[in-house]
């Protein structure tokens, strides 16, 4: 089932699971059925209560499961065009730098900015006589690119997601050391990009 959820899908799921407002948990199965299928609450309130326990068996891997964890993705195809997602800070210019960091810094808004941190580390590609070329940040407007990523599978786009904090997280802890120690020869747009990119992250 996992194979058919978007992006946009599970950001759905994700706010009803995540609610506090529901009276009971029956009611929560029944908001998490109606979106995952399409249907309308009374579609499932009119029926037999054991034919309702069989739907919501539909459900079951919602609750309590993982998404599953597979390989991070070097490239997406959606609605029609290629993107490279890049993991090496050293390819991000400052504004894709700034507005990962942006997308990535509250833990608890991980699923709900997936998309646009997906738009911020990756690039438009395009096919050319040497083979496929990335195409410049800002290229396709940052909207756009963002929407799109709304319609990758939630499996493929949480992996790459997840991989990318992760070398964040990591990278992180190195950058003050690494200012320091490289202050006296660093360009001063590359120096700014950095002490930019920290504050971003709460590290400055």
């Amino acid at each position: 089932m996992w194979d058919k959820i978007t992006v946009a899908k599970y950001q759905e799921l994700y706010e009803i699971i995540t609610d506090t407002g529901f009276d009971h948990e029956i009611d929560r199965d029944i908001q998490l059925l109606c979106c995952l299928e399409g249907k309308q609450t009374e579609h499932y309130e009119n029926m037999l209560l054991s034919d309702l326990q069989q739907e919501i068996k539909k459900i079951a891997f919602l609750h309590g499961a993982e998404i599953p964890s597979v390989k991070p993705s070097r490239y997406f195809t959606v609605t029609g065009r290629t993107y490279k997602v890049l993991y090496d800070f050293r390819d991000l210019v400052a504004g894709q730098f700034i507005d990962a960091m942006a997308c990535a810094k509250e833990p608890a808004e991980f699923i709900t900015n997936m998309h646009r941190m997906l738009a911020a580390i990756c690039r438009g590609t395009k096919r050319t006589w040497r083979g496929r070329t990335v195409l410049d940040y800002g290229a396709i407007p940052f909207e756009q690119v963002s929407e799109a990523m709304k319609q990758l599978p939630i499996v493929q786009a949480h992996a790459t997601a997840l991989f990318f904090c992760q070398l964040w997280a990591a990278f992180l802890k190195g950058i003050p050391d690494y200012l320091t120690q490289n202050r006296q020869t660093m360009a001063k747009e590359e120096h700014l990009m950095w002490t930019q990119a920290l504050a971003v992250a709460g590290g400055g």
